[in-house]
This record gives C-alpha cells, structure tokens and sequence, in this order.
C-alpha cells in the first residue's frame, strides 16, 4: 500500500513539530521519511520557497538499515565516516555509507546525500522545507535527517538527476565540497 502524507494527517504534523522542536533545541536527530507529493500549509510554503540555500553532494552512496531496538551498534560505525543513527521505542535505524552498512540486517541500498550548507539557528523556521516542497511537488520520496546544525536530504540514486534539477529550478544552488 503507498501511503502519501498530508498536512491533515498525524505524520505531517509530528514532522512539522520536530522541526520546530529540533531548531528551538529540545528534539534531537531525527528521521523521517516523506512521499510526494507533500502539502505545506500556505504560510509555510511562502516562507519556504523564498528561501534559497546552498546544497553539496556527498560522493558516496547510503544504506538505511533497521536493527532490532536494543540491537548493538557495529563498531565499524563509530570511526569517523558519516553516519546517522536513531533508536526509538520500535527499532535502532542506521543511514551509512553502503561500504559500511551491517550485514544481515533489514536494508535499502542506493541512497544519495545531499547535505544543506551552513549552519541554521535552532530558531530557524523553513529550512527543511524549502528543500523538501520542491522535491515532494517533482515527486520525489526523500528521507530527511537534522543534526544539531543542518539537515541532509537521501534521496533514491535513480532520482538524484531530477531532485537536483527540482531544486535547482527552485533557486537552490549545489557547491562542490572536497
């Protein structure tokens, strides 16, 4: 069954929450996972769309694994590489690089990164959504992650040609990072 959010239902509204909690600095990392086509709020998306934000490339490509909740974290993700990682009451989930990701486990591969550059305020409204509207109208699924400074956007490898080309289109611009 494919289940496409809307901002009337429970996911979106927890999503939108987060966010607001994370940038005020009482929620932690986070994922969550968006399906196209996405509908913000007009207030929200106004806000989001005249944003324009830079945006790198990361050159590997991820995995997002799903371990059993109290399941050990590999000792291979703790030496430097980008990693994510969330517990929660259901399960431990794991965004790596592919070269890295556990075996054995429940896993998607062929995940792309792109990371949003420079650092945000925690009081900061509409960063993540000024990526994720122009993805989610072009319908594209992503999996959005925040740190304690910015957010990084998977999107499927297969899509990467036109998430770039929605966001570009969207006024956002891509920096090479080395």
């Amino acid at each position: 069954m494919n289940f496409t959010p809307s901002f009337n239902n429970w996911s979106s509204r927890a999503m939108m929450f987060c966010e607001l909690l994370r940038r005020k600095g009482q929620c932690g990392t986070f994922v969550t996972n968006y399906h196209a086509p996405h509908e913000f709020p007009p207030p929200i998306r106004d806000a989001a769309m005249n944003r324009k934000l830079q945006l790198s490339l990361h050159p590997d490509t991820f995995a997002l694994n799903k371990l059993p909740q109290f399941g050990e974290i590999p000792s291979i993700l703790a030496r430097g590489e980008m990693v994510f990682i969330t517990r929660t009451e259901d399960e431990l989930s794991i965004i790596c690089p592919e070269f890295m990701a556990p075996n054995n486990v429940q896993q998607e591969l062929g995940w792309r990164c792109m990371k949003i550059e420079g650092e945000f305020k925690l009081d900061e409204v509409g960063v993540l959504a000024s990526v994720l509207t122009p993805l989610a109208e072009a319908q594209i699924s992503v999996i959005a992650t925040s740190t304690y400074t910015t957010d990084y956007i998977f999107v499927r490898e297969e899509s990467l040609v036109n998430a770039v080309q929605a966001l570009q289109k969207a006024g956002h611009e891509f920096v090479h990072k080395e």
